[in-house]
């Protein structure tokens, strides 16, 4: 199961991010947690959440299912036990040049406690497509462009994760087996 980061390594954590340029790419060390885009996997606060960061984290999940077919799912319960795949999301306080931080290790998102609204909204869904595997781009209008706070999940997006995951099967798919 996942380790949650300890409070003592989140200042470190947050040093190293705002002078890396906000959000790292994977690291080369240890075995990074990615979540298959093609199996259901529910985001769940690791602490209660305000009104708005619950309406920020539903909305990217919505961007993620209609754009790409995702099963991405929500529990608002931070003690919810879940069938499948968890990810954990945590709100916290950070300097304004770090919008999010996907820990590969522990399969955990970080977001600013600052963002709100469509902001959050895209740094939510931008820190979810590194859950998925998917890395920063500039070739095409990206939610995984570095920085971004404004991009949606794309078409380009949804390609990515097929090219890394396979193409998902749909309920159609499931109606003729």
């Amino acid at each position: 199961m996942a380790r949650l980061l300890s409070l003592v390594s989140l200042p470190l954590l947050l040093a190293y991010l705002v002078s890396a340029g906000g959000c790292s790419e994977p690291s080369s060390s240890g075995e990074a947690v990615h979540f298959d885009a093609c199996e259901p996997v529910t985001v769940v606060p690791a602490a209660a959440l305000t009104t708005g960061q619950e309406a920020g984290v539903r909305a990217a999940i919505g961007l993620w299912n209609t754009t790409a077919g995702t099963q991405l799912l929500f529990d608002a319960d931070p003690s919810a036990v879940v069938a499948g795949a968890r990810l954990p999301i945590r709100f916290q306080a950070a300097a304004a040049a770090f919008h999010g931080f996907y820990d590969e290790q522990t399969g955990s998102v970080f977001i600013n406690l600052d963002l709100v609204d469509r902001a959050q909204t895209i740094a939510i869904a931008h820190e979810l497509g590194h859950g998925f595997a998917l890395v920063h781009t500039t070739a095409h209008p990206s939610v995984m462009r570095p920085g971004n706070l404004d991009t949606e999940p794309s078409a380009a997006d949804a390609d990515a994760l097929v090219a890394l995951w396979g193409a998902c099967p749909t309920s159609e798919d499931a109606a003729t087996e």
